[in-house]
Formats: structure tokens, C-alpha cells, sequence
């Protein structure tokens, strides 16, 4: 009943957020984070699932530390929708990777979750960030979440990506700049074109 209540109650906030957008009233709230200390809370909150999956479930982070400003109420369900879809999708005994690394050209933060599972359809993979799209490559579909994931990306002014795991399964792929000057430069550019400002009175 538990697991039930807090799966409905993830996904009522999901469409909250949903409508937020629609509405433009998304604003980033930036905080100064270590991203390898925020992004070991969000890893840990599966290790019983691994654990009971038989799954070989691995945090690797590259460097120890990685400071960086995010809105983590954003960015964990960013991470969580990912790490999500690779449990749903990868069977008992599989394998799950969260890679966290710094890409020094560009100066962004590396997000990667890989997993050995059922995979993706290429003719479904055009679709897996489409807004309130359901990707029914399975009984479960991957739902709003993976959208979610997009627009919150977007919202940091990162990227997003999908691509197949060798030998099978799949990867996601969410980089987001180390810089938050970044965010705030490309904001005054959008500022300029009239689009509403997403930022927080604390920002």
C-alpha cells in the first residue's frame, strides 16, 4: 500500500509540474551544490530494490567532487525518472550504472545512467521525450516522466540524450552547465526575445 501511495503521489506531482509549464510559471531556484554528494542520496534511494533484483547496481563518480549550482528539486527528478526507467526495464540479475563526470570542453556536468535491458524500438526513440507522450514499447510505457526529464533539462540550459548501450539496453544522457552564468547569460538572451523569465526571486 505504501509503495502505491507514493508511486500516486509521484505521479500527482509529476502533472502538477506538468501544468506549471503549460502555464509558464516554472522558475529555477539555484543552489550551490556538490552534484557527487546529491546525486549519491538520489542512488542510495534504490539500493534496496538492487538488492532485492538481484541487479548489479553501481554509483561512479569522476572526480570525488563536483560543485555546481542546480535546482535539486528539479535536477533529483531528473534523476529519478532516469534511474526509474532503467529498473523498470532492466530484469533481475541485470546491471545499472550512474556515471557522474566532468566534461572539461564544454564545461558540463555529465548525468549517465546505463542499463543492459529490453532496450528501446529505434522507431520509438524519437519519441521517448515527446511532452505526455506514452512510449508503449512495453505494458508499462515510460509515462510523463522522461518528458519531465527534458523540460527540466531545458530549463538549465543543458541537453539531453538517448542512445543504445552496447550489447544492449539503454543509455540516457543529461548534461547541465557547471557554470551558472551560463543559465543566467542565456536567460537576459531569452529576456530580450520577450520570453517569460523562469528564474526565482532567489536566483
Amino acid at each position: 500500500l505504501d509503495k502505491n501511495t507514493s508511486h500516486l503521489m509521484r505521479l500527482i506531482d509529476q502533472l502538477m509540474e506538468f501544468r506549471k509549464l503549460q502555464n509558464n510559471k516554472q522558475k529555477l531556484n539555484l543552489q550551490p551544490t556538490d552534484a557527487v554528494v546529491f546525486l549519491r542520496e538520489i542512488f542510495n534511494s534504490f539500493s534496496n530494490v538492487a538488492s532485492k533484483t538481484n541487479i548489479d547496481y553501481q554509483f561512479r563518480p569522476s572526480p570525488a567532487s563536483i560543485p555546481i549550482y542546480l535546482d535539486k528539486n528539479k535536477v533529483d527528478k531528473i534523476v529519478f525518472n532516469m534511474l526509474s526507467n532503467a529498473f523498470k526495464f532492466t530484469p533481475r540479475g541485470g546491471k545499472i550504472s550512474l556515471i557522474a563526470e566532468i566534461d572539461n570542453n564544454s564545461q558540463m556536468l555529465r548525468i549517465a545512467v546505463y542499463d543492459n535491458g529490453m532496450g528501446i524500438p529505434k522507431e520509438k526513440q524519437s519519441l521517448l521525450f515527446s511532452r505526455f507522450m506514452q512510449i508503449n514499447f512495453s505494458a508499462n510505457g515510460t509515462g510523463v516522466g522522461l518528458s519531465l526529464v527534458n523540460e527540466f533539462t531545458n530549463l538549465h540550459k543543458g541537453k539531453v540524450e538517448f542512445k543504445e548501450n552496447e550489447g544492449g539496453g539503454s543509455v540516457f544522457i543529461v548534461e547541465l552547465p557547471l557554470n551558472k552564468d551560463v543559465i543566467r547569460k542565456t536567460m537576459i538572451m531569452e529576456r530580450h526575445k520577450r520570453i517569460a523569465p523562469l528564474f526565482s526571486d532567489e536566483f
